[in-house]
């Protein structure tokens, strides 16, 4: 048996939902990776329990957790970002098919495509107003962000996919897989 067969056999064992999903619909979740020097084409991948944020700062990315938890009952910003844009993904570095394990859990906002970007644009004084720890005390941060969560949605993947928007999953564990050659491993016979 082949590498690619072993590998294949996993996903479908693993992840047979996704696996399904994307082979209904044609449609994927893509994450871009820095991971190394050398790009691997099939990496294993542990979920998060919580993890510092990329481009947020911190006392944001704990704000809008917070509202999260109230509302999906997990800290949606500490999962992993993805997009259903090939092109997008592929600006944050080497770009993956995502393909989380069975159980996995999923959040998108049904009208922005990037939380961080928002805030920025949306906020008068744009970035050096985020920066400031004090934000999340004033009460127009706290509607901007009440109205952030509540637009926000953990169903219709075919739709958070197809938006191109921000899609945060949690799962015990994901694989990154290269898109070719995921397209290689489930191409129709």
């Amino acid at each position: 048996m082949s590498e690619m067969d072993t590998q294949r056999q996993t996903l479908e064992k693993e992840c047979s939902k996704i696996v399904g999903f994307y082979k209904n619909t044609s449609t994927y979740l893509f994450r871009g990776s820095r991971q190394s020097r050398f790009k691997q084409d099939f990496i294993e991948k542990k979920g998060y329990d919580s993890r510092p944020p990329k481009d947020t700062p911190k006392h944001i990315h704990d704000y809008i957790n917070r509202l999260y938890k109230k509302r999906f009952g997990w800290n949606v910003r500490d999962g992993v970002s993805t997009t259903g844009d090939l092109m997008i993904a592929g600006m944050y570095g080497d770009s993956y098919v995502v393909v989380p394990t069975n159980g996995f859990k999923f959040v998108w906002n049904t009208e922005q495509h990037d939380m961080t970007a928002n805030l920025v644009n949306s906020m008068y004084g744009g970035e050096h107003l985020v920066g400031n720890p004090e934000i999340v005390e004033t009460p127009e941060f706290q509607q901007w962000a009440y109205n952030y969560v509540d637009k926000s949605l953990d169903r219709n993947l075919d739709r958070a996919i197809k938006s191109n928007h921000e899609v945060m999953i949690w799962s015990k564990k994901y694989y990154m897989v290269e898109y070719n050659l995921y397209q290689e491993m489930f191409k129709k016979s």
